[in-house]
């Protein structure tokens, strides 16, 4: 591990679909090789349920009613992701899709976020396999366990 990637912030959105209007269900980040940190989001007010993509759920291994009964509040999500992250680059493997996702759950909580996404391709060639490998392993690693 470099030093560029040891001390980098890693990030990923898991969404309840791939339309553009499914909305976000989970973050998981972590800094370096750390522990992988994640959360739950309840689906806000002005968000559509019947966006919800059933067929998804086989992906994401993750229920509504479960993000209903222990998903965090827009508002909670964004200051627990501003205060872990800071101001900070943060790497995302797939930078489009983690924007919009992260632009419906700041928007939905009223809140600016503190850190700004990098893709991984603008790292340095090794970092950026390392990295895009580091982020898959997020997503896998965080399944639904609510750490944040």
């Amino acid at each position: 591990m470099t030093a560029n990637e040891s001390s980098a912030a890693f990030l990923a959105v898991t969404s309840c679909g791939a339309t553009l209007e499914a909305w976000p269900i989970e973050v998981a980040w972590c800094f370096g090789a750390g522990e992988v940190r994640s959360m739950l989001i309840k689906p806000d007010g002005a968000w559509q349920l019947d966006s919800w993509d059933k067929s998804s759920e086989s992906d994401h291994r993750i229920g509504l009613e479960l993000l209903l009964r222990e998903g965090k509040a827009a508002l909670d999500a964004c200051l627990v992701l501003n205060a872990a992250l800071g101001q900070t680059a943060v790497v995302s493997a797939a930078p489009e899709n983690d924007s919009l996702w992260l632009y419906k759950l700041y928007r939905a909580a009223d809140v600016e976020p503190n850190f700004r996404l990098v893709p991984a391709e603008h790292m340095p060639s090794d970092d950026s396999l390392r990295a895009t490998t580091r982020i898959e392993g997020l997503r896998e690693a965080a399944g639904y366990a609510q750490t944040g």
